[in-house]
């Protein structure tokens, strides 16, 4: 029998699977925040893979001359579309804050990667893991990518 932080891994793997795996999806930009030094940057977007699936709402940490990437770069990910505001404490250290995302909404939430330090903030609490909040528009669950190719294609 499966523990539940296997099923929660689980879960998280199968959404970026998703993500990743999607053509049909397309990016917006909401912010791209540079470190205190310039050497590093925080970079908000939400991905909308069509009609049939709801918002994710991503975050990744890249160089500023990279292009953002959602396969090894992300550090947060949850399922809808939330205002994020990104802090740069300092060079390694960042604050996070989604004054309305929910626990069960958010996927994936990193606490360190690449010598960087994220806190997160939801509503009130702040954490290193997944929080309460609240949510910007009701839940809509992904469809498969296979399943959307095929009903279009």
């Amino acid at each position: 029998m499966m523990k539940w932080m296997d099923w929660k891994v689980a879960i998280v793997l199968a959404a970026v699977l998703l993500i990743v795996g999607c053509s049909l999806c397309g990016d917006e930009v909401a912010s791209q925040t540079k470190s205190p030094n310039g050497r590093l940057q925080l970079t908000v977007f939400y991905r909308d893979c069509g009609a049939t699936t709801d918002y994710a709402t991503l975050v990744s940490l890249h160089s500023p001359s990279d292009k953002f990437s959602d396969r090894d770069d992300l550090i947060f990910t949850a399922n809808g579309r939330y205002l994020m505001e990104v802090h740069w404490q300092d060079n390694a250290n960042v604050r996070i804050v989604c004054p309305r995302c929910k626990e069960e909404e958010v996927f994936f939430e990193a606490a360190k990667k690449g010598g960087i330090r994220f806190t997160y903030e939801f509503g009130s609490a702040t954490t290193h893991g997944p929080s309460q909040l609240g949510r910007l528009n009701p839940p809509i669950r992904p469809a498969p990518c296979a399943l959307l190719q095929m009903s279009r294609g």
